[in-house]
């Protein structure tokens, strides 16, 4: 009995391991013109993020998360959307889509990286390399002292302690390291960014109070409970193109605080 659970949890761990394999790809269309019948005739070329393979061709794009919007996904302009897969002839099977973050103006440029903590030993003297750089599909690892993004400067009320966040934590960051920093030039977030938000209480305030939330770096939104009313301004921000504006009610007077949330997100409450 024991070697047989034994046997049967490496037949699922090898099941799991080989449903994650994959590689990062850039796509585009292939711009053939693919007569009826011909279920041979590709609609998409696949190129290798950080070097490697080049226009491979793809008839189908098959989702094995059930949480990718096929729209959303193939709705970004080419070279703006990041997929993580596996080539299977030619069916090219998604695991996870990444898109890029909407930029003021111009395209990110240099390699495609995860960061991560570096966990290094900083001396007493010199810099400190608080950051591992790890390059996709090859895993070429540098070493930087910290990052700069170009959002925070430039998205007006983009949500900075979300965005921290997902640079660190799952979101794929492009650019290169200048004078020992990181210096981004686009970050492609998960497209789905699914983390369940929690139930929130709904109950009626008394007249005159409104119910106010937080706002917390999975864009879920928290009771905090009913406060007083108050005079809020009388203004709508302009969110930059490709953001939607996100108004939160919130203390201590209910007036909305406002964010940006790239149009592709699905909203939470």
């Amino acid at each position: 009995m024991f070697k047989l659970a034994v046997f049967v949890l490496a037949v699922v761990l090898s099941v799991a391991s080989a449903q994650t394999s994959g590689n990062y790809y850039t796509f585009g269309p292939s711009g053939i013109a693919c007569t009826v019948g011909n279920t041979n005739c590709p609609h998409f070329f696949l190129n290798e993020v950080n070097g490697g393979a080049v226009h491979v061709p793809i008839v189908n794009f098959v989702y094995s998360n059930a949480n990718l919007d096929p729209v959303v996904v193939q709705g970004g302009a080419s070279g703006e959307v990041v997929l993580f897969g596996a080539v299977n002839g030619y069916d090219f099977e998604i695991y996870e889509a990444y898109r890029l973050l909407p930029l003021i103006s111009g395209a990110p440029t240099g390699a495609l990286y995860t960061l991560h903590p570096s966990n290094y030993m900083c001396p007493v003297t010199g810099p400190c390399y608080r950051l591992k750089a790890l390059a996709l599909n090859n895993g070429t690892v540098t070493l930087a002292t910290s990052y700069t993004e170009p959002y925070s400067s430039t998205i007006s009320f983009i949500d900075t302690n979300w965005l921290a966040d997902r640079i660190m934590a799952s979101a794929l960051v492009q650019g290169s390291v200048i004078g020992g920093v990181f210096t981004a030039t686009g970050v492609y977030v998960k497209v789905d960014d699914q983390i369940s938000c929690p139930a929130s209480p709904q109950y009626m305030c008394a007249i005159g109070n409104v119910r106010a939330y937080n706002r917390d770096i999975n864009r879920c939104w928290t009771l905090v409970g009913c406060v007083h009313s108050g005079i809020c301004p009388h203004f709508l921000p302009a969110c930059a193109a490709g953001y939607d504006l996100i108004s939160v009610p919130s203390a201590p007077n209910g007036c909305n605080h406002f964010y940006c949330d790239a149009s592709f997100l699905t909203q939470k409450h």
